[in-house]
């Protein structure tokens, strides 16, 4: 993995297109019929983003925030990982 500006990593080309193949494998799954759609956009973003920066927002009920925990990069929700 290599470095770009501001210290974000990047992956390598064979590592791109590895990544690349399997979202085409899922998207002609859900063309098949064989996944649901719901599972497509979730598998997509595992494939596309490592989720390595979290973030843990707790609640604060005064500001009408609810507690959340999410991937910084792509925003998906793993609130479910704190239970």
């Amino acid at each position: 993995m290599q470095f770009g500006q501001k210290g974000i990593k990047l992956m390598t080309k064979s590592q791109a297109i590895s990544k690349l193949d399997k979202i085409i494998q899922l998207l002609w799954d859900m063309r098949d019929g064989t996944q649901k759609e719901q599972n497509i956009v979730s598998n997509i973003c595992d494939l596309a983003c490592d989720h390595k920066e979290k973030t843990y927002q707790a609640k604060e009920p005064e500001n009408n925030v609810q507690e959340n925990y999410f991937c910084e990069n792509c925003g998906k929700d793993f609130l479910y990982e704190l239970e």
